[in-house]
């Protein structure tokens, strides 16, 4: 193949120098793609013994420096605050200044992102640190002389300044995580800041223990103060947002040149580019709105000052817990981001009803008016019944995490830019802070408990069913870089990874990109790109690229749309030759005709396969009543193990007939076996060698697979399984025996009158194909009488595909080793081509060849990886299927699926990728050639029958590959319209249709027509 190379314009897909590879990506000097400015050490990453301590510019730095700086500063805020009236013995002083400072927190707070965005991360979070010094100090100083403004004061100037830190507190934790961490970021930094505020209790604790006084004394002031000054120095250990580099060598989105008028504008044009966020304004007017509830009308009203303590503890520590669980069940990767986002949504709403549900039992048993008499007694940890209302406050500091931490995750997971985040995260502090201030003037007014709970109860349940339109249309699986690029005036250049970020130096190499010829009917194809050095002298034998460029070649190289239908026509003719003398391919059944739709009844189906057995009831209800056509009203799975299979005798089939009974059983209403007049007619998918003799009857050739019931050798299967039904007194009897590829056609054929044909592609392939039955030889038949062409036209044929292709196909070595190696080399030459039980076989031995050629994986290939058939092809999908610039989530589940003590380099992902996508669009290009020449066959065969009237012909499609494998179907689909195209425009348009579950829906369909043959 003829190749050219060219300047990268676009780095949307490359990845990042990997000191230890010798394929490195990087860019020349003067290039797009700027360095980060930090200086080295910034960039280096240390061990301490066997523990890895990430670069000090890395974001897991950072943001700990930030959660540290959250932890002294507004942890001790929320340690002094959970104690109740800030811990006075009368909340109206605190009320007031909670209420100034939540009034003036909610309008700095809205517009805090232009402030973050024009004075740097350090410089707010510093300013925002020192509001929290001066508002404890002011409580320390109303102990003394009793002036209520200080606090008030205080409390404004901290509205003021806590604006300033909540935003650049958020927007770091959105935007400086890459989209698969957010979760566990935000949770990290959610356990560290609560964990301030759990130490921060223990010192009110520690000091009041022995004490059941109201207020706090000065000691415990004097703490919060020296903590809180230290937070705020802390702030300048942070180094810019601009020299911050992720791990895969990527930065953070910003605005270059910030201006006053730039961020100004910036925040309106945010409400305009993303108007859906205010869906979440709700959630943020709720998010702060319950601690004057808890903290006050709970705690402070309920509980004495060392139990109040207490409280607080636990309440902070239920915060730590509720954010590691959500914070890491938002991370998920098995599940798509969209899906989680859901979960997320119905988890909040399930324990918002649960918790708040025991809160209102709680809250009906006291009010404001019985909890302020002079006399009242308030509980202590000792007080009898102190355990339910002390869990209760624990699972509202879990609730109050997971609300959080959830409300963070909803909004990074709409974008990835920091400056559009930092606004975000003003607008979310401003609205939870205007909320704050309402409920802290409603209680300071004495509103009743219960109107105040009642208001926090409703506005968390009513704000998550408005923000539900948002998580179901926004929240996507992915934000590309160039919707994050378009808030800023930065390139994608300067933002992907471009260095070695383990040394900070240029590499000498030239970053250039292959532009492969590929096939014009592949387009996906014409994009791929590699990576290449100029001037690097690899230390094996080639290189990742050279190695990957060869792989591209061979797997392509019969891909174009002319050579796909040159291979089909040898597949045709490979098919003709079958159909007159092979014993084993091309294989009549004893189903003749085609379901017309007609047929009803409710009936009983079986699936026998190697490690499953499946019993279901099959609805038939017609063809006239699309909905319901064709269904499973009820399904019985059951796991064939190794106890199954070392039945002996008949204890198999007696083991079958159980099952049966329990599937029966569950729907005894209708089905009382003990009543039946007639038996229940059953069909049978069966997936064992079998000689059947008739549509019921067939007897087994044998077991293999592990199974032990060698005695049924040489019975009816039939009969096997009737008799074993009867000594259960199941009045059950088996009218039908199919194969899978049978059961496929009639199963679609029952819903699509213009199905003639179904292929299987899973971990194996076959596919069947209803033609006339004089296309086939007389010796076809074996023993049974021909049908007579009179009354019976067509038969619906086994082709067994699996066993085709060997002349037809060409082969690379490493499906010439994967042959050699098998137990029945050239038995299934097809299938070790293009079908799932194979894909993750031939990826693995390129694999192997490129760690021990081109040094992939350092040169040392994963234990886990040197067995045979260890690359699953679900593995394989999961990788195809990721998105991810950097790939980060198939690195992360490489390194879990195979235990790699590293994850692999963003670049050792990108060529395992590539690998993929060569090895998989082969199976696809191989798959469909073999789908034209059945449908060729079948348009030359039966040109003048059964399909006559029909302007397309309908292939039922079954099996996890075609099916579920990314873009499988989709891309067969288009290749077969183009090979229909060039090849012969006037025939028939062939369409795949999937048929899922056709082995049970086959096997009923089965028998239901051999029951309406019958009558």
């Amino acid at each position: 193949m003829a190749t050219t190379t060219e300047k990268v314009e676009s780095s949307a897909t490359t990845a990042p120098a990997d000191p230890h590879s010798p394929v490195v990506a990087a860019h020349d000097a003067g290039e797009a793609g700027q360095p980060p400015t930090g200086r080295p050490w910034m960039y280096r990453s240390r061990r301490i013994g066997p523990i890895k301590i990430p670069a000090y510019a890395s974001p897991p730095i950072q943001l700990g420096l930030v959660a540290f700086v959250c932890f002294l500063c507004p942890g001790m805020f929320n340690a002094l605050g959970g104690l109740g009236g800030a811990g006075q013995l009368d909340a109206t002083t605190a009320n007031n200044a909670n209420t100034a400072l939540y009034a003036t927190f909610a309008v700095v707070g809205f517009f805090a992102g232009t402030f973050a965005n024009r004075m740097g991360i350090k410089l707010t979070l510093c300013l925002g640190g020192m509001g929290y010094v001066l508002y404890i100090a002011s409580f320390l100083s109303y102990n003394h002389n009793g002036v209520a403004g200080f606090p008030v004061f205080a409390g404004t100037l901290l509205g003021a300044c806590a604006g300033l830190l909540w935003c650049a507190q958020g927007a770091i934790m959105m935007s400086y995580p890459p989209e698969v961490s957010k979760g566990r970021y935000i949770s990290w930094f959610w356990m560290i800041f609560n964990l301030g505020a759990v130490l921060g209790s223990l010192i009110p604790l520690g000091q009041n223990i022995h004490s059941s006084a109201g207020n706090v004394n000065d000691g415990t002031y004097i703490g919060f103060i020296v903590l809180t000054f230290c937070g705020a120095a802390l702030a300048w250990a942070l180094v810019d947002a601009r020299h911050v580099q992720r791990a895969d060598g990527s930065h953070v989105v910003l605005m270059k040149h910030p201006t006053w008028q730039s961020e100004l504008t910036g925040l309106f044009e945010t409400l305009i580019t993303d108007t859906w966020v205010v869906f979440l304004f709700p959630m943020f007017l709720a998010s702060n709105w319950f601690y004057t509830y808890q903290f006050n009308d709970v705690n402070l009203a309920k509980f004495n000052v060392r139990t109040r303590a207490l409280n607080g503890v636990l309440y902070w520590t239920s915060q730590i817990i509720g954010a590691y669980v959500f914070g890491y069940a938002l991370d998920l990767s098995r599940f798509r981001r969209s899906i989680r986002a859901k979960a997320a949504w119905g988890a909040l709403f399930v324990i918002t009803m649960a918790i708040w549900g025991g809160g209102y039992a709680w809250q009906k048993g006291y009010t404001r008016a019985e909890t302020s008499a002079e006399d009242y007694v308030k509980m202590d940890w000792t007080t009898s019944g102190y355990i339910g209302p002390m869990f209760l406050y624990m699972f509202y500091g879990f609730y109050d995490a997971a609300w959080q931490t959830c409300v963070y995750w909803f909004m990074g997971a709409l974008t990835n830019n920091g400056r559009k985040l930092a606004n975000f995260a003003g607008f979310y502090k401003g609205i939870q802070s205007a909320g704050a201030a309402i409920i802290y003037r409603i209680d300071a007014l004495e509103a009743p408990f219960m109107n105040e709970f009642a208001s926090c109860w409703g506005l968390l349940a009513g704000s998550l069913l408005v923000a539900l339109p948002l998580i179901l249309v926004k929240v996507k699986d992915t934000v590309s870089l160039e919707d994050d690029i378009k808030f800023s005036d930065e390139t994608i250049e300067e933002v992907m990874p471009t260095l070695d970020h383990e040394t900070h130096e240029e590499k000498p190499a030239t970053f250039t990109m292959i532009a492969l010829h590929a096939p014009s009917n592949l387009p996906h194809l014409q994009t791929l790109k590699t990576f290449t050095t100029e001037h690097v002298t690899p230390i094996y034998g080639t290189t990742m690229e050279a190695l990957l460029e060869e792989v591209q070649q061979l797997f392509e190289q019969q891909l174009r749309v002319e050579h796909l239908l040159a291979l089909s026509k040898k597949l045709q003719a490979e098919l003709n030759e079958r159909l007159q003398s092979s014993p084993s391919c091309m294989l009549p059944s004893h189903n003749y005709t085609l379901p017309d739709g007609k047929e009803h009844g409710t009936y009983l189906a079986m699936e026998v396969g190697g490690s499953t057995l499946r019993v279901a009831l099959v609805d038939l209800c017609g063809r006239d009543k699309p909905r319901q056509c064709l269904r499973i009203r009820r399904i019985v799975t059951s796991t064939i193990d190794n106890r199954v299979r070392d039945l002996r005798g008949l204890a198999f089939f007696d083991w079958i007939a159980e099952r049966i009974g329990e599937m029966l059983s569950a729907d005894k209403a209708a089905y009382d076996h003990t009543s039946w007049k007639e038996p229940l007619p059953m069909g049978i998918a069966w997936s064992f060698p079998i000689d059947q003799t008739s549509i019921r009857s067939g007897n087994i050739i044998g077991m293999g697979k592990g199974f032990h019931c060698s005695t049924s050798k040489g019975h009816d299967l039939g009969d096997l399984i009737t008799q074993a039904c009867q000594r259960l007194n199941l009045n059950v009897r088996l009218d039908a025996i199919v194969n899978d590829s049978s059961a496929a056609v009639l199963s679609r054929a029952y819903l699509d009158p213009s199905t003639r044909l179904a292929v299987i592609l899973g971990t194996g392939l076959n596919a069947a194909i209803h033609l006339p039955i004089s296309s086939l030889h007389h010796s076809k038949f074996g023993v049974r009488e021909f049908p007579s062409t009179e009354d019976i036209t067509h038969v619906l044929v086994n082709t067994e595909l699996s066993m085709f292709g060997k002349r037809a196909y060409s082969t690379t070595r490493w499906d010439d080793h994967l042959n050699a190696h098998h137990i029945l080399p050239d038995y299934q030459p097809m299938e070790y081509l293009l079908a799932g039980g194979y894909l993750g076989e031939i990826v693995r031995l390129i694999l192997v060849e490129a760690t021990e050629s081109a040094g992939l994986f350092n040169g040392m290939l994963p234990p886990a990886l040197s067995s045979p058939f260890a690359l699953e092809t679900r593995t394989l999908a999961a990788i195809e299927a990721d998105t991810y610039p950097s790939l980060s989530p198939s690195c992360r589940l490489f390194q879990e699926t195979y235990d790699l003590a590293l994850p692999p380099t963003p670049a050792e992902m990108h060529f395992i990728r590539q690998v993929i996508l060569a090895v998989s669009r082969r199976s696809q290009g191989y798959f469909t050639a073999a789908i034209y020449a059945l449908s060729s066959l079948y348009h030359e065969i039966d040109s003048a029958g059964s399909a006559n009237g029909l302007d397309h012909i309908c292939i039922g499609c079954d099996g996890s590959v075609i099916n579920k494998y990314p873009g499988y179907m989709q891309q067969c689909q288009m290749l077969l319209d183009q090979m229909r195209r060039l090849g012969n425009p006037e025939r028939k348009r062939v369409v795949l249709e999937s048929a899922g579950e056709s082995a049970l829906l086959g096997a009923g369909v089965a028998v239901a027509m051999a029951n309406a043959g019958e009558s």
